[in-house]
């Protein structure tokens, strides 16, 4: 049963009671009064209220606050092109107001609070914002000689560490002056921090681009910057990692190319095909393929260039030649045995009744050294001495020739034998190449074999071409060593965990795995292998890039400046 009041109070003895005094000081608080004042939000003053003037806008005014001094004004000069637009078209966020004034003003304070608020919200993406701003704003004086010089990206180190300073400083100070609305206090600093960043980056830029040369180990001795040389000169591109001292570089370069969407193939196609084409003009060809076409022409042309110079020139049986056919007989009667020697005295007495009044004419010489006369097929007897003495024949009817011809025969028919001895030098490793490209690693033996004085410099560009590739162009062993292990690993292991955790990151922190996240983890590691080949097959090709960019980047001073101004500057300054 319910009790009421006057019950209760005669049961417990406390009808008439008063509460006790407060002696704490403790107010009670109305319940009304609690709300009110708690639980409902305030009214907001006049301007006080959110200004939303879209993300593109925000954006766009966070660039041009990144330009240099006139940054400082992007906020005028947003609400003024807004102001006079909004009569024409839309103008979403912007005021409407009847006047252009009227809308200026208005608009200026939305695009503060606005961009403002973006910044607060995407500090890193304004940054960003603010950044490529100032360096596009740079990039048109830059561009010019005189503006090149000033921002200190051409001249010496010490020229570029002046000249950019002293641009920096002018800039920056400038640009503190605006954006603090005249505070020379705020326009010194800026000048120091301009100055500081304007003298520093080309020694920023030395010494990066110093630590990756160093890293890349670039031969300097003697015998390989001679074939450097040679090398550029015979247009036959040698990469700077195929000639690094280190093992590392070395397999890098052999290993990166096997990984896709590195980007060195292009290179590898222009080197094989610059060896090919130096090779076929050692024997007067031009072609970047040694195929089958290529040597029947060269053959073809080189025959008939013999047999005109041979056929016009009337050669004498000079005393040069009776002494070197008589030292070829004195020498192989000394090594041979008569059974051997028979065919060579044979030759030799043969050549001599050729003779008419100490001359040959232009058709009898011809006749003995066309290709299936009797000394063409000595020269191809199984008996390596027959064969060899055979060839000394031939030699000294030849060098009687150029004795004998005017000076014009005698350089032509000089420059056809240099040539024809190159493709017969080459003519083994052409017919064993399937798909015309010379071996340049067999190449050196089979000159070597043409060239018995080849250690004292014999051959030629034929040589030298044989000694470039050989150099540079031999490929470390990569039959699962070690250090080849290590290389590709580090691709195709390091960079996909890297790009996997990124992602894992992201699955994990949107609600777990999926199978489109298992497709992005596979896609995205091996996006990651290809672009850290392909980052490292563009050093290994141009390591001098680094410094350059960094060198580049020195237009991108003043932007850094005027961030560091941005993160130091009071609050009520930033833009």
């Amino acid at each position: 049963m319910p009790m009421d009041e006057k019950a209760f109070h005669g049961i417990w003895g406390t009808e008439g009671a008063k509460a006790p005094a407060d002696e704490t000081g403790t107010r009670v608080l109305d319940p009304k009064a609690f709300e009110s004042q708690w639980l409902v939000e305030p009214k907001k003053s006049a301007g006080d209220e959110p200004v939303d003037i879209g993300q593109g806008r925000a954006e766009g005014v966070q660039f041009l606050r990144g330009v240099p001094v006139a940054g400082a004004y992007a906020d005028k000069a947003a609400a003024a092109l807004n102001a006079a637009a909004s009569p024409f078209i839309s103008t979403p966020g912007m005021s409407n107001a009847p006047t252009f004034s009227e809308r200026m003003t208005e608009n200026e304070r939305r695009i503060k609070i606005g961009a403002d608020k973006y910044a607060e919200d995407h500090p890193v993406a304004a940054g960003v914002e603010q950044f490529a701003g100032g360096t596009a704003a740079m990039a048109p004086l830059a561009a010019t000689a005189a503006g090149a010089r000033a921002l200190g990206l051409t001249g010496q180190l010490w020229q570029r560490a002046v000249t950019g300073g002293a641009t920096g400083a002018g800039l920056s100070g400038a640009d503190a002056l605006a954006r603090s609305g005249g505070d020379i206090k705020e326009a010194g600093k800026g000048a120091s921090i301009g100055a500081g960043v304007g003298v520093l980056s080309p020694f920023v830029a030395r010494v990066i681009g110093a630590g990756v040369n160093k890293v890349m180990a670039p031969a300097a001795d003697r015998a390989t910057n001679y074939l450097l040389q040679r090398a550029e000169d015979l247009g036959i591109p040698i990469r700077p990692s195929q000639s690094s001292t280190s093992p590392f570089i070395n397999k890098m370069d052999q290993m990166v190319p096997k990984i896709p969407g590195s980007g060195m193939g292009a290179a590898i196609d222009e080197q094989r095909t610059g060896f090919n084409r130096a090779v076929a003009r050692t024997f007067g060809g031009d072609a970047t393929r040694i195929t089958p076409d290529v040597m029947a022409a060269a053959k073809k042309r080189l025959g008939q260039e013999f047999d005109a110079v041979e056929k016009g020139t009337v050669v004498r049986f000079d005393r040069p030649l009776a002494g070197k056919l008589s030292g070829i007989l004195s020498d192989a009667s000394s090594v041979l045995e008569p059974d051997q020697i028979a065919p060579i005295a044979k030759r030799v007495t043969e050549i001599s009744n050729l003779v008419k009044n100490g001359e040959f004419d232009g058709r009898s010489f011809n006749n003995m050294l066309k290709k299936d006369a009797p000394l063409s097929r000595l020269q191809k007897s199984t008996d390596p001495n027959v064969k060899f003495y055979a060839g000394q024949i031939r030699t000294a009817l030849q060098d009687a020739l150029e004795r004998s011809a005017p000076a014009d025969l005698a350089q032509r028919y000089n420059l056809a034998r240099y040539q024809y001895r190159n493709m017969k030098t080459i003519e083994p490793l052409a017919e064993k190449a399937a798909t015309g490209d010379i071996s340049p690693t067999l190449l050196l033996n089979e000159v070597r074999k043409a060239n018995p004085n080849f250690a004292y410099g014999s051959g030629g560009d034929i040589a030298d071409i044989a000694q470039i590739g050989q150099r540079f162009m031999k490929q470390p062993p990569d039959s699962g060593t070690p250090l080849g292990t290590k290389v590709l690993d580090t691709f195709v292991h390091g960079a996909p965990a890297l790009a996997g955790a990124a992602l894992g990151g992201g699955a994990a922190y949107g609600g777990g795995f999926d199978p489109m996240t298992d497709v992005g983890l596979g896609l995205g590691g091996l996006m990651a292998t290809a672009a850290m080949a392909r980052g490292a097959g563009r050093v290994m090709l141009r390591p001098q890039m680094i410094e350059n960019a960094l060198t580049r980047s020195q237009v991108a001073a003043p932007a850094a400046a005027n961030r560091l101004m941005q993160i130091n500057r009071p609050e009520e300054q930033r833009q």
